[in-house]
Protein backbone atom coordinates (compact mmCIF):
# COMPACT_ATOMS: atom_id res chain seq x y z
CA UNK A 1 0.00 0.00 0.00
CA UNK A 2 1.43 3.40 -0.89
CA UNK A 3 2.71 5.33 2.09
CA UNK A 4 0.33 8.30 1.83
CA UNK A 5 -2.73 6.10 1.41
CA UNK A 6 -1.68 4.07 4.44
CA UNK A 7 -1.19 7.22 6.52
CA UNK A 8 -4.63 8.53 5.56
CA UNK A 9 -6.26 5.19 6.37
CA UNK A 10 -4.50 5.08 9.74
CA UNK A 11 -5.76 8.58 10.55
CA UNK A 12 -9.27 7.58 9.49
CA UNK A 13 -9.11 4.70 11.95
CA UNK A 14 -7.90 7.02 14.71
CA UNK A 15 -10.87 9.34 14.24
CA UNK A 16 -13.30 6.45 13.87
CA UNK A 17 -12.07 5.08 17.19
CA UNK A 18 -12.32 8.50 18.83
CA UNK A 19 -15.92 8.91 17.68
CA UNK A 20 -16.77 5.45 18.97
CA UNK A 21 -15.01 6.08 22.28
CA UNK A 22 -16.95 9.29 22.99
CA UNK A 23 -20.20 7.55 22.12
CA UNK A 24 -21.06 9.46 18.97
CA UNK A 25 -21.31 6.25 16.94
CA UNK A 26 -21.50 2.55 17.54
CA UNK A 27 -18.72 0.40 16.19
CA UNK A 28 -21.13 -1.48 13.97
CA UNK A 29 -22.42 1.70 12.28
CA UNK A 30 -21.67 1.32 8.54
CA UNK A 31 -22.04 5.07 7.98
CA UNK A 32 -18.96 5.72 10.07
CA UNK A 33 -16.71 3.66 7.83
CA UNK A 34 -17.93 5.41 4.68
CA UNK A 35 -16.86 8.89 5.80
CA UNK A 36 -13.74 10.50 4.39
CA UNK A 37 -10.93 11.65 6.65
CA UNK A 38 -12.08 15.27 6.34
CA UNK A 39 -15.64 14.31 7.22
CA UNK A 40 -14.46 12.30 10.21
CA UNK A 41 -12.37 15.19 11.50
CA UNK A 42 -15.29 17.61 11.12
CA UNK A 43 -17.65 15.18 12.81
CA UNK A 44 -15.21 14.71 15.67
CA UNK A 45 -14.75 18.45 16.15
CA UNK A 46 -18.50 19.09 16.12
CA UNK A 47 -19.26 16.18 18.42
CA UNK A 48 -16.53 17.17 20.84
CA UNK A 49 -17.78 20.76 20.87
CA UNK A 50 -21.35 19.57 21.55
CA UNK A 51 -20.10 17.29 24.31
CA UNK A 52 -18.25 20.14 26.03
CA UNK A 53 -21.33 22.36 25.76
CA UNK A 54 -23.49 19.68 27.40
CA UNK A 55 -20.99 19.30 30.23
CA UNK A 56 -21.00 23.04 30.90
CA UNK A 57 -24.80 23.13 31.01
CA UNK A 58 -24.86 20.26 33.50
CA UNK A 59 -22.42 22.01 35.84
Amino acid sequence: MPLLREAVENLRLVFINRLIRIGAYKQSDPMLHKLTLSELIDEYKNTKKDYKTKQRKQS
